[in-house]
């Protein structure tokens, strides 16, 4: 039976010696953590990242031809650690003036090997993203920097195999907008956040109870300027049991503080990793962002608009370097509202839930949730309060940023401009910057020192 070895070819509009020249710049479009000269006959140099160092041997180094012979690998990431040993890489360049087509074998690497899929997919992404790009514009796509890619764990008690399963359900932890399978070794599925972030993602190993890799096989940002940051990286749930408990090590390789996106990224991690992962593990419902849906406002709904009184309202718009689950959180939760608005607090994140706010001894305002959806609105109508307040609306609509998050809040169905609302307007203007502070920095300035 004849064997598959992974083969990538790409054609670009370039000279085959300027291809020669890209590929001999092995620093420039592979990994700038590499020992020894990369563009002479029969020297050896060094490959490193977290997981793997191999050992090359330039073997053939020919205008149309160039061969690297790995003399001696060791690849943590799997158990057969010295799988590359005696394969071959070899660059077929030919061409003319105009375009070349360049046709990258690993010889030896089939599906056979254990770390197949994964480094299949490195490749796929180095030879026709990173070396494309180096040919074309002078700039590959580093993602070398592998001890520097966010990373962070936690301990459940639950069994490696329940850990496991929880993390293939990835609809109950992450999203509910996926489209493809989530728990079938090679499947692929697409992950998407409004016009924000869309990801597609390989699974390129399923180990049962032990390991979950994605790679990141594109991926779309519309807040930064490089809008494929994620793409070539790697996503790795490592499960390692340990007497009766379970540890997760969740690791996006390459997901370095270099990225535009980092700021924003290591925030959502942290929230779907800690606050939604390890509950799912743990309660079986996590915090996942829910189906998107689209409201079309009906005849009725107009008419009923048109029928109420003019009223007067509040408006406030802040960008907060946050991103929107831990600003979601802040407004929903009993632990967050405490931490910026007073903490004398009572909140169940709970349509129809009855909030109670305590300013003092003798004052109080109590609030009836009347709609959430998580990470982008929350909405609010006052029950119990100074008599202008009583019925009144607050809405908290929140949307991505660049830098974070961007709130506008608008307090509906006052009468009219008096002095208490004028009072409440700046009043909410310093809350704000509470919740500013709370989120930036996790500690706000809530009732009574919001003034200081």
């Amino acid at each position: 039976m004849k064997q598959e070895n992974f083969t990538a070819t790409i054609t670009v509009d370039a000279t085959p010696q300027q291809v020669f020249n890209a590929v001999n710049n092995v620093r420039g479009w592979w990994s700038e953590n590499i020992e020894g000269e990369t563009d002479t006959l029969n020297s050896i140099f060094i490959y490193r990242d977290k997981y793997l160092t191999a050992k090359m041997k330039i073997t053939e180094l020919a205008p149309q031809k160039i061969v690297w012979s790995v003399l001696e690998t060791n690849n943590e990431f799997f158990e057969n650690k010295t799988e590359w040993n005696g394969t071959k890489l070899v660059f077929k360049i030919t061409g003319n003036e105009k375009q070349t087509r360049l046709e990258f074998t690993h010889v030896g690497l089939t599906p056979a090997f254990e770390c197949f899929n994964v480094c299949s997919n490195s490749w796929d992404y180095f030879i026709t993203t990173s070396l494309k790009n180096l040919i074309l514009t002078g700039k590959g796509k580093d993602i070398s920097k592998d001890e520097q890619s966010y990373s962070t764990s936690f301990v459940v008690n639950q069994s490696p195999a329940a850990v496991f399963n929880a993390i293939n359900n990835v609809r109950g932890w992450w999203s509910e907008n996926i489209e493809g399978a989530t728990d079938i070794p090679d499947a692929e599925f697409t992950y998407h956040y409004k016009d924000v972030h869309i990801a597609k993602m390989k699974i390129a190993a399923l180990i049962p109870n032990k390991k979950v890799v994605w790679f990141v096989k594109d991926n779309y940002f519309n807040f930064t300027k490089d809008k494929e940051e994620w793409k070539g990286t790697k996503i790795v749930f490592d499960i390692l049991a340990e007497n009766d408990k379970t540890t997760v090590v969740f690791t996006h390789h390459g997901l370095v503080r270099e990225y535009e996106c980092y700021p924003v990224c290591h925030d959502a991690w942290t929230h779907y990793i800690h606050d939604s992962l390890k509950k799912f593990i743990e309660t079986g419902k996590g915090n996942a962002t829910p189906k998107e849906t689209g409201q079309v406002a009906s005849a009725t709904d107009e008419q009923q608009h048109n029928d109420k009184p003019v009223t007067k309202s509040i408006y406030h718009r802040l960008l907060i370097a946050a991103p929107v689950e831990k600003v979601y959180q802040a407004l929903t939760t009993q632990e967050g509202l405490a931490g910026w608005w007073t903490p004398d607090t009572i909140a169940k994140p709970e349509v129809g839930s009855i909030l109670r706010f305590g300013f003092g001894p003798d004052y109080f305002k109590e609030m009836e949730v009347t709609e959430l959806k998580p990470y982008s609105l929350v909405k609010w109508r006052c029950i119990r309060a100074f008599e202008e307040w009583i019925g009144t609306t607050l809405d908290f609509e929140l949307e991505p940023h660049q830098k974070g998050c961007v709130l506008l809040f608008h307090h509906d169905g006052w009468k009219d401009y008096t002095t208490e609302f004028a009072g409440c307007s700046f009043a909410w203007a310093l809350f704000f910057r509470s919740l500013r502070l709370l989120c930036e920095t996790s500690k706000g300035a809530p009732y009574p020192d919001f003034e200081k």
